[in-house]
This record gives C-alpha cells, structure tokens and sequence, in this order.
C-alpha cells in the first residue's frame, strides 16, 4: 500500500510537470501576424515587410513570402546627467 502511494505521487508530479510545461510554451510558439498574408496586403501592414524568393547556399529554393519586422528593444529612459560647474568666487 505505501509503494502505491509512491506511485500516485510520482504520477501526479510528473503530469503536473508536464502540464506546467506546455502552458509555459505556448506563447513561443504564437504565429505572427504576418504569416500567410498576400504580397499587397502585407506592403501595408506596418508590422510586416515582403520577402523576395531566393536560393540558399544548399540550392533550396525559398518563395517569396511575408515576415514580421524584427521587434525593437524599448531604450531605458535616464534623466539628462548635469555637469555641476565649480562657482567662481
């Protein structure tokens, strides 16, 4: 009877485990909103920029197609730094 219970725990830990962990990937493996867009349709999205087909170095043809433009780190906003100038006597 222990060693069943043992089990029971370890089942539970290990499905818990393993739900915990495809919720935490879910938001990596978001879809852009680019994606499958027509060429006309993505040169006006301001997200989004079109691609042009071309042929990698191991001569695998890639269409042309649309991406998302790479995100941009937000700047850390400093306050201006004074320079505090020695008063004259």
């Amino acid at each position: 009877m222990h060693q069943t219970t043992l089990l029971d725990s370890a089942r539970i830990t290990l499905f818990s485990s393993l739900l915990l962990a495809t919720l935490a990937w879910q938001p990596a493996n978001a879809e852009s909103a680019c994606k499958g867009l027509e060429q006309a349709t993505c040169e006006t999205n301001a997200e989004c920029r079109w691609q042009t087909g071309y042929t990698r170095k191991d001569d695998v043809q890639v269409a042309s197609h649309c991406r998302a433009l790479p995100k941009k780190k937000e700047a850390a906003i400093e306050p201006a730094k004074t320079v505090d100038s020695p008063s004259k006597p």
